[in-house]
Parts: structure tokens; sequence; C-alpha cells
């Protein structure tokens, strides 16, 4: 059995943070109608911005995978 990499990990442990980020008692937090952000809803603003953060967060842990020597 092998380990698994370290971008395997990260992936993992990004995806657990996206199963937070996205879980509803904290969407409610952002879920204000009377306020807006030029605007926009906050929710909006939240939602989007987290989803292109974690994008960008696999994005960054899988290139470093891929630049990495594969091992036999």
């Amino acid at each position: 059995m092998s380990t698994p990499s370290r971008s395997a990990e990260q992936a993992f442990a990004i995806t657990l943070m996206g199963g937070i980020a996205f879980n509803r008692p904290l969407i409610d937090v952002f879920d204000v109608a009377s306020e807006q952000i030029s605007g926009t809803p906050p929710i909006f603003v939240y939602m989007f911005g987290v989803w292109g953060l974690f994008v960008v967060l696999l994005a960054f842990a899988m290139r470093r995978r891929s630049k990495r020597p594969q091992q036999r």
C-alpha cells in the first residue's frame, strides 16, 4: 500500500474546507437581504468568491503535483 502524496492530502483538505464553507449555517451569515455590496447581495459575493478561491487553491495543488517527476 502506498502512502498518499502531499498534493493528494492538500486536495482532500481543500475539499473538506469547501464542505465547511458551503455549509448552511455559514451561508446563512451572508444571506442578508438588506445589505448590498456594489448592488450585489452578499450571498452572491460570498458564494462566487469562495468558489473561485477553491478553484485557485486546487489548481495550485495539482500544478505542483504535475511538476514533480513520477515515482515508480
